[in-house]
């Protein structure tokens, strides 16, 4: 594809974006619009502007019917709209509205699974350590075998723990050149997928993110014997 055309279709790409953002925004305030508005009508704060009182109620009202921050953003916008129209007309002196933050901090998820999923790895680890030490030798291992352990190990020990990294790992064992050399460590520069970044109207180049990857000692005694083999066919896939 030549230049003039990745051109054009990264400017299409960045107005259809635009679009659908001010689309998806036009929607929101719609909604938001609507419901304040029926809301305002059925408590008839029109002809009772006292009736809103120190707004607490218009407040829990808005947090109770928001389905986003830009919900609440345009909600509150409104509100405050709503507020310098009761003023104009019934000459008052309201004070403007202003937005209610309400901060809290994630509970961390901790359930009674985490104890038994503990155990099961523990169990996985152990088998595998029989499994490595039942074997005579280095030799008695498959080629899938190995680079099955690589994965392995690469999750138990290395901390790799997303299918797209794990896949990345595959990448590099099918084409190992990225490789950094910093004293006496390997560290491995992977670029895995990434589904939380992108262009969602531009498909011809996939999106990643890079990780330098410093495998753990177990990991990288199987990349050893990956190595003496000279494996290059790598047909595993996450």
């Amino acid at each position: 594809m030549s230049s003039s055309l990745k051109k054009a279709d990264q400017l299409f790409a960045e107005k259809k974006r635009e679009l659908t953002r001010q689309l998806n925004e036009q929607k929101i305030q719609n909604e938001v619009h609507a419901s304040l508005r029926k809301y305002f009508s059925e408590q008839q704060f029109d002809q009772n502007p006292h009736l809103l009182g120190d707004y607490g109620e218009v407040y829990s009202h808005i947090k109770k019917n928001s389905t986003s921050k830009k919900w609440i953003k345009f909600a509150y916008d409104f509100f405050e709209d709503y507020i310098k129209e009761l003023n104009a007309q019934h000459r008052l002196d309201l004070e403007l509205p202003h937005a209610v933050l309400d901060i809290k901090r994630d509970k961390p998820i901790v359930t009674m699974s985490w104890n038994a999923d503990g155990h099961e790895i523990n169990d996985l680890v152990q088998q595998l350590y029989n499994y490595w030490e039942l074997a005579e030798s280095c030799d008695s291992f498959s080629n899938e075998e190995i680079v099955g352990n690589i994965i392995l190990s690469a999750i138990l020990f290395g901390g790799l723990n997303e299918k797209a990294e794990l896949n990345a790992l595959l990448e590099h064992l099918r084409n190992p050149v990225k490789v950094r050399h910093y004293k006496d460590l390997n560290i491995l520069f992977l670029e895995s997928h990434s589904n939380h970044y992108g262009d969602i109207f531009i498909d011809e180049y996939t999106v990643r993110k890079s990780i330098n990857f410093i495998p753990d000692p177990v990991t990288r005694l199987w990349l050893i014997h990956f190595n003496l083999r000279d494996i290059r066919h790598v047909h595993l896939h996450v």
